[in-house]
């Protein structure tokens, strides 16, 4: 299952069946093995069927139970079928048939609206209740599969690809100008709880949702906030305990219908779920899983300084896997700039995307991704000596600055200052002051990083759009942004929800190639146990990340981590050649040109002419390894959000000012 929408009519009127149509052709690319569409009097659903995993359904038709009068839709892939059918007195025969959405279905009937506290796994689903008249919706308590929804008195809608849900609305968008201001300040083109319209809405993660009589409402089943802390009570126990379930969340997601596939940059996170899946893969008898880095090939590149791809290569060698190198071509920079960022969401995608790409030629499907490893299971202890300056712990600070950086004082002051006090400042004061105290020879680079460093949390040059759209960003803009949250709990739940910024942006590009991304180490127990160790675990043995080298070290041996200076080297590599920037350039522009003329409400809102000449000006073909001078970096802040926003919706306008 990858795609879910549907209608409930408030009024008299017929459902519109030309919506629906014109709302499932938009969502083709995930119906791969077929859609299909059910409709009952005033209540449509809509089901899109790629099959991912090994449980998947075999047709796109709705789940149904005709004798209770309950219809279901589901994108989801369960991870505790087992747990589940022993408490549904489901036989484990039986199981063997049963696809997840079916399994779904008989929890719904069991437990009603509290089965998503007995569900565990990525999942989104919507069932309709013809007895009582409702439609219920649940989402996974990380929140990696996705529901948008908009409300109005005459219809409800919904879908889990924005794209679907624009097409099912019967009114027009309404640009969000809140959420159009964090976009350009902080490159946020996917929020956790906002969407690029008013009108249109999510689940939240972990929430549930009720539609009965016309009365919606929503709530919260699962919060981070609530997470108990570990009974255990040597870090020992806890690294063999995470090991098991890393185990658990790789295996849950090698069992897939194709050619499984994983990152591998060389570091510590890819490189355990790569070698958990090899293992698991190898004892399943399933074929190895193909390995895919953003690095360029070597004999595009020759290696670097600290270069990734040693390890790469390296990992790949003594695991015995294919690995393929990444290649990004014109037309994926294109694309990458000349898409609607309210439904293609902007976040690492040019890499990943020319990935997304090379997993389809090989078969591969679904992308394991050690995504939110830094932030959580395998954190480098980000907000812990901010915490601890808060808490005024001051001899586990002295012995954090001892571990992390030895005894050089010139190092203790810069990670002091990095990683403890900056985090403490007032947005105020972090735009006036560096990120770090590290001294710049360069002095052409330390004009352009204060120069930047003046613009943070800025709204770009007011040359780029007409008057009176600009007062309206203005009027609603404020410059006080949050920051990673002092505490190493408060900056891994922080973290939490920024995590799913990529996630979105992935989810909606792999569907427009069929592919999908699963995440081991966002698993709902890894993020669990994670949350509930305590702080202090992070620098067991004197060093970070220690504990996850001994979870993983039946898959992989810590020393291959031993001693290493390993940087991600992919976006320095990837240079790129003065005819890759000219052939971007030239069909960059010939995309806005056409864009421009089809999309009226656009034009009126941006400066197209400003835009076009600091795109083809100052700064816009430096030569390799220049820098913009700070004269001209002013008039260029926020360009890339700004052409994007040039392909928004055609349908999208301004609300009125009342309304923000």
């Amino acid at each position: 299952m990858t795609a879910i929408f549907g209608i409930l009519q408030h009024t008299p009127e017929p459902l519109p069946t030309h919506r629906l149509k014109v709302a499932a052709q938009t969502l083709h690319h995930h119906a791969e093995h077929g859609l299909e569409i059910w409709q009952n009097g005033k209540i449509a659903l809509g089901q899109a069927l790629t099959r991912f995993w090994s449980n998947s359904a075999h047709s796109a038709a709705p789940v149904q139970d005709s004798e209770r009068g309950l219809t279901l839709v589901a994108d989801a892939r369960l991870d505790n079928r087992p747990e589940l059918a022993k408490q549904l007195n489901i036989s484990a025969s039986d199981l063997l048939n049963i696809p997840d959405a079916r399994l779904l279905l008989h929890a719904y009937k069991a437990w009603g609206e509290d089965c998503p506290k007995y569900l565990l796994g990525d999942f989104v689903f919507s069932v309709w209740d013809e007895r009582n008249q409702t439609l219920f919706a649940a989402r996974d308590p990380i929140g990696i599969r996705w529901l948008y929804y908009a409300s109005n008195p005459r219809q409800f809608a919904f879908a889990s690809d924005i794209a679907g849900l624009l097409e099912l609305m019967d009114e027009a968008p309404r640009i969000n100008i809140q959420h159009l201001g964090n976009y350009f300040i902080l490159n946020l083109s996917a929020e956790i709880d906002q969407t690029f319209y008013q009108n249109v809405h999510k689940l939240l993660p972990g929430q549930c949702l009720q539609l009965s009589a016309e009365k919606l409402k929503t709530w919260s089943y699962w919060n981070a906030e609530d997470i108990k802390p570990t009974t255990l009570r040597d870090p020992r126990e806890a690294a063999e305990h995470l090991g098991q379930l890393l185990k658990q969340a790789v295996a849950c997601r090698a069992e897939t219908a194709d050619r499984l596939g994983t990152h591998l940059s060389g570091g510590l996170d890819s490189s355990a779920l790569t070698a958990l899946a090899v293992k698991i893969n190898r004892q399943a008898q399933r074929p190895d899983p193909f390995a895919f880095s953003w690095s360029p090939p070597l004999e595009m590149r020759p290696l670097m300084e600290n270069d990734e791809r040693v390890y790469t290569q390296k990992i790949a060698e003594y695991l015995g896997i294919p690995l393929c190198y990444t290649h990004v071509v014109p037309e994926t920079d294109v694309l990458h700039e000349t898409s609607d960022p309210s439904v293609l969401p902007l976040n690492s995608v040019r890499f990943e995307y020319q990935v997304m790409l090379n997993a389809r030629q090989q078969n591969v499907r679904v992308l394991l991704s050690g995504w939110g490893g830094d932030e959580l299971a395998f954190s480098r202890g980000i907000g812990y000596p901010s915490g601890l300056i808060r808490q005024g712990r001051w001899l586990a600070l002295a012995r954090y600055l001892k571990n992390q950086y030895g005894w050089k004082p010139h190092r203790w002051i810069n990670g002091l200052y990095s990683h403890g006090i900056y985090p403490l400042l007032s947005t105020k004061w972090q735009q006036r002051l560096p990120y770090n105290l590290k001294w710049n020879p360069n002095k052409s680079e330390r004009q352009f990083q204060k120069a930047r460093q003046a613009t943070l949390f800025s709204l770009p040059s007011p040359e780029f759009f007409s008057s009176t759209f600009y007062n309206r960003l203005t009027a609603s803009h404020t410059s006080d942004r949050g920051w990673i949250k002092p505490g190493l709990h408060n900056s891994q739940r922080w973290y939490l929800s920024v995590l799913l910024n990529r996630v979105e942006s992935w989810s909606l590009w792999a569907a427009r190639l069929g592919a999908r991304h699963a995440y081991p180490l966002l698993d709902q127990r890894i993020v669990e146990f994670t949350l509930s160790m305590p702080e202090e675990w992070i620098y067991w043995q004197g060093h970070t990340r220690e504990l996850a080298k001994h979870a993983v070290s039946e898959a992989i041996p810590a020393q291959m981590f031993k001693g290493r200076d390993k940087q991600d080297r992919a976006l320095f590599a990837h240079q790129k050649t003065p005819e890759h920037k000219q052939e971007v350039r030239e069909k960059r522009l010939q995309v806005l040109e056409i864009h421009e003329k089809s999309n009226p409400p656009i034009a009126e809102w941006l400066n197209f002419n400003y835009l076009r000449a600091v795109l083809i000006d100052s700064g816009a073909n430096l030569p390799e390894g220049s820098v913009i001078a700070p004269e001209n970096f002013m008039p260029r802040i926020g360009i890339w959000q700004v052409l994007n926003l040039a392909f928004l919706d055609r349908r999208a306008i301004l609300p009125e000012e009342n309304e923000n």
